[in-house]
C-alpha cells in the first residue's frame, strides 16, 4: 500500500462583483475628503466582454468601470492600498473628480488597466451621434478628472485579460502627475494618454515599460 498523499485541499474563489467599492457623488454635491488606507481589494469579475468607450480620435477603448469606481469626488486619498487579482480596471476615476491622490499603493495581476481615468465622452449630453453632431468633448461642463496625482506606486502584471491596457490610462483629463512610481510587466504602454489632456512626468519619475 502506498503511503503517498494527494495534494493539499484547494481553495476556490469565484468572484461575484465587478465593483467592490463605488463612490458616486455629483459635481453639485461631491463626496469630499474620502480616505482609503491600508485596504486590499481583490477578486472582482472580468469585464473584457463588457461595454467599452473610445474617448479620443484614436483606437484606444476604455471600460467605464472598476473594482473601485469613483465619480463626483473632491480631495480623495488612496494610501498604502493593494489592488490584487482583479478582473477589470483596478481603479476608475470618472467624470467630475478633483485633487485625487493615490500614494504608496501596489497594483498586481490586474485584468485591465490598473488606474483608469476618463472624463465625459462625446454624445453624453445631447445623445446626438450623427456625423453633424456639435456635442463636442470640450470640457466646458467640467465633467472630467483634474489634479490627479500618483506618487510612489508599484504596477506589475497588468493586462492579464485585456491587451489594450496600461498601468495608468487617462483620457479627457487635466493636470495629472505621476512621480516616483515603477511600472513593469504589461502588454502595451506603461502610461497611455488619450488626447486632449495634459500630463506632467517630473524628472524624478521612473517609468519602466
Amino acid at each position: 500500500m502506498s503511503n503517498s498523499t494527494g495534494p493539499p485541499p484547494a481553495t476556490v474563489i469565484v468572484p461575484a462583483l465587478e465593483t467592490l467599492l463605488q463612490v458616486a457623488g455629483t459635481k453639485a454635491v461631491p463626496v469630499t475628503g474620502l480616505q482609503l488606507e491600508g485596504i486590499r481589494f481583490t477578486h472582482s469579475l472580468t469585464t473584457f466582454l463588457g461595454e467599452y468607450e473610445v474617448p479620443s480620435g484614436g483606437d484606444w477603448a476604455m471600460h467605464r468601470g472598476g473594482a473601485v469606481a469613483v465619480t463626483g469626488v473632491e480631495g480623495m486619498r488612496v494610501t498604502n492600498c493593494h489592488f490584487d487579482r482583479l478582473g477589470g480596471n483596478a481603479m476608475l476615476v470618472s467624470e467630475y473628480a478633483r485633487d485625487t491622490r493615490i500614494t504608496g499603493s501596489e497594483f498586481s495581476w490586474i485584468g485591465d488597466n490598473a488606474i483608469s481615468q476618463m472624463g465625459s465622452v462625446k454624445y453624453d449630453r445631447s445623445l446626438d451621434k450623427s456625423p453633424d453632431s456639435t456635442d463636442l468633448m470640450d470640457a466646458t461642463d467640467g465633467m472630467h478628472p483634474e489634479g490627479t496625482s500618483v506618487q510612489s506606486c508599484v504596477f506589475r502584471e497588468i493586462g492579464v485579460y485585456g491587451k489594450q491596457v496600461s498601468a495608468f490610462a487617462s483620457a479627457l483629463s487635466y493636470k495629472t502627475s505621476i512621480n516616483g512610481s515603477v511600472l513593469f510587466n504589461g502588454p502595451r504602454a506603461g502610461v497611455n494618454w488619450c488626447a486632449p489632456g495634459c500630463l506632467h512626468l517630473p524628472l524624478a519619475a521612473r517609468v519602466l515599460c
